[in-house]
């Protein structure tokens, strides 16, 4: 999968061949079809398991003991700050994914409700008696504007900029949360 990454984020997905992909990961072809089916079963794998690393991070710092506005800093800087620390996986998965198919593009949506829901929970057990609710949309809204913000800086070749964002992803997901005084 890591050979797969490294190509895609070179070259583009779609320029991309398994000839590229085994030499790369310096595997036979048998092997690599022994673990996939093709060069998107390869990304789809690569992608969902990326996810995952990504989600991680962003759970694990929002599992401390911190006033509400504080957790979604600190969960919005590590999910940037990931994304800037590692340009090679930001390329393939928020860039290449949009020309990698529909299965991708169908895996890209169910990731990003994956990410929505986590904010969905932080809201949901925050203690504070000023949180309110996060609504389905609401919450994929702010992925989706964070999405944007990382891909225009993939684009703009300005990757490192993205901790920087925190307190303006941050701000976006406070401002999306309702209370029952809205």
């Amino acid at each position: 999968m890591e050979g797969l990454v490294g190509c895609v984020a070179a070259r583009g997905y779609a320029s991309v061949t398994i000839n590229d992909i085994v030499d790369a990961a310096h595997v036979s072809k048998s092997t690599f079809y022994a673990q996939f089916t093709g060069k998107e079963d390869c990304f789809l794998a690569a992608y969902e398991a990326s996810a995952d690393a990504v989600m991680a991070v962003i759970v694990e710092a929002a599992d401390q003991d911190l006033a509400y506005d504080e957790l979604v800093l600190a969960a919005t800087t590590a999910y940037l700050e990931r994304i800037a620390g590692d340009e090679i996986h930001a390329r393939t998965f928020i860039l290449e994914v949009l020309a990698a198919g529909p299965a991708a593009l169908g895996m890209r949506h169910a990731v990003n409700r994956r990410f929505a829901d986590v904010l969905r929970r932080l809201v949901d057990e925050s203690e504070e008696e000023r949180v309110g609710a996060l609504s389905p949309a609401a919450a994929l809204m702010v992925v989706g504007g964070a999405n944007e913000l990382v891909l225009s800086a993939i684009v703009e070749d300005r990757l490192d900029e993205l901790p920087a964002l925190a307190p303006t992803v941050s701000a976006a997901l406070l401002a999306a949360v309702t209370t029952a005084e809205s």
